[in-house]
């Protein structure tokens, strides 16, 4: 019986992560999120490395990724320097992993330094077609429509 206990409690802090970041946002809709961003637009990652930030205060984020990528789609904003940047990403800091060949839909906000950065809104794609981007492709599209 007390392994049950034990393995219980591991599996609740094993997704504590997950739940917390789950919890830190509430749900936005795609109005507000492109409203909230100064650059919206889908992109492939096509190089990262490591850039040491030198205005960082904290060991949590001395180091940071830098990607560049090619535009897909632009949404709003623009894509001069086709740069992102983001804190390295691991199980409990909610960020968004920056990796080499895949697709992004990217809500993106300018930071001093931290220029590029990605949204909560942000997210992974491996299927620009798929049910669950379509839809939002198509009210960004409306949206950019809108605001030319």
């Amino acid at each position: 019986m007390k392994h049950y206990k034990y393995i219980l409690l591991l599996v609740l802090f094993s997704c504590s992560p997950a739940l917390g970041c789950s919890m830190i946002m509430r749900p936005t809709t795609i109005m507000e999120k492109y409203e909230n961003a100064e650059h919206v637009l889908t992109a492939k990652i096509v190089s990262a490395k490591l850039i040491k930030n030198e205005n960082s205060i904290n060991e949590y984020n001395r180091e940071l990724v830098e990607a560049t990528y090619e535009l897909i789609e632009q949404f709003k904003g623009d894509s001069n320097p086709p740069v992102v940047r983001a804190e390295v990403f691991s199980p409990g800091n909610c960020m968004l992993g920056l990796q080499v060949g895949s697709t992004y839909l990217f809500y993106l906000s300018d930071f001093g330094s931290f220029s590029r950065w990605p949204t909560s809104s942000s997210f992974v794609t491996w299927n620009l077609e798929g049910t669950l981007v379509v839809p939002e492709l198509e009210e960004l599209r409306e949206l950019r429509a809108k605001n030319n």
